[in-house]
């Protein structure tokens, strides 16, 4: 999860690319509720879209929440 300073909308990030020019996340809206039937209409409504990273502010701060797993939890 990420949510930052000016920019105030919450985020899920679920993956990374790199292409030649530019830096992208791939980011999911966790406030989307319903049945997911096509990739397509989550992409038209801004529900997942890859955003640059570019479009971050880079004067504002961003929190990130990032989950760790103990080995004990991963041995289970």
């Amino acid at each position: 999860m990420m949510g930052g300073d000016t920019d105030v909308s919450s985020k899920g990030i679920m993956g990374v690319c790199r292409s030649s020019t530019q830096n992208y996340l791939l980011v999911v809206d966790p406030h989307f509720w319903g049945e997911a039937t096509e990739a397509a209409a989550l992409q038209a409504s801004d529900w997942v879209k890859w955003q640059p990273l570019s479009d971050f502010n880079e004067s504002s701060f961003y929190n990130m929440c990032l989950p760790q797993f103990t080995s004990r939890e991963l041995n289970k």
